[in-house]
């Protein structure tokens, strides 16, 4: 094993050949030991697995940002009681307080927390630098098929 995070493994073989995958692929105990050696942020650990659903005050629509356990991010708009797809094959990337929202190597937008644990009523920033938007998370739950 070379490196690890999050969203990727880095596996050298015998002959030299580099393998990466998600660290979903690994059965339950090769997961916790790539975490013993390269633990995941604070922040990781309480999105992995999670729907957040934000607001900001005089922004037209409620946003769903979901993390997967497998890597994708779930990007929707809350429009009712229903949450309606924005943007499909994204994937995400945690570091410190920030996460990178990833459109194959390109960054398509980005999440800044103010804290380690978001909850309920925690401050959120979603954007890209100049244009970066911020509000409040009004729910956490559960990751579920949108």
């Amino acid at each position: 094993m070379i490196n690890a995070d999050h969203s990727e493994v880095h596996l050298k073989t015998n002959k030299g050949k580099v393998i990466r995958l998600h660290p979903d692929k690994l059965c339950e105990d090769d997961r916790v030991y790539v975490f013993s050696k390269f633990p995941m942020p604070e922040l990781a650990k309480c999105v992995i697995g999670k729907r957040l659903i934000f607001h900001a005050q005089d922004w037209p629509v409620t946003a769903v940002f979901q993390f997967n356990k497998n890597g994708k991010f779930g990007f929707g708009a809350l429009k009712g009681n229903q949450i309606q797809t924005e943007r499909e094959g994204l994937t995400y990337k945690i570091k410190d307080l920030e996460i990178k929202i990833m459109d194959g190597d390109k960054v398509f937008n980005r999440l800044k927390f103010a804290k380690t644990k978001p909850k309920v009523s925690d401050f959120l920033s979603f954007g890209l630098s100049r244009t970066m938007v911020s509000g409040r998370i009004i729910s956490v739950g559960d990751a579920a098929p949108f």
